[in-house]
């Protein structure tokens, strides 16, 4: 039986750094990736994610507002 890959969404406004993030986990984890709060908010509405790597310093809402959102709206194990 095949367990399914952990999901990791990477959020960061900065280019450079989500790609650096994706290529150094890819090789084991299902990566996802978002340059805003705001876009990871629509992954996180429609994916499973069991894992989040978040800036602080976003662009729109801020990386902590996010985990705010996260914590109020999502299911936590």
């Amino acid at each position: 039986m095949s367990q399914r890959p952990k999901t990791i969404l990477i959020v960061d406004g900065d280019g450079a750094t989500r790609a650096a993030f994706v290529a150094l986990l890819q090789r084991q984890y299902r990566t996802l990736s978002a340059a805003s709060g705001e876009a990871a908010v629509g992954i996180l509405s429609q994916d499973e994610v069991d894992l989040l790597l978040v800036d602080a310093n976003l662009p729109g809402i801020s990386g902590i507002e996010l985990l705010r959102l996260v914590k109020e709206n999502y299911t936590l194990p």
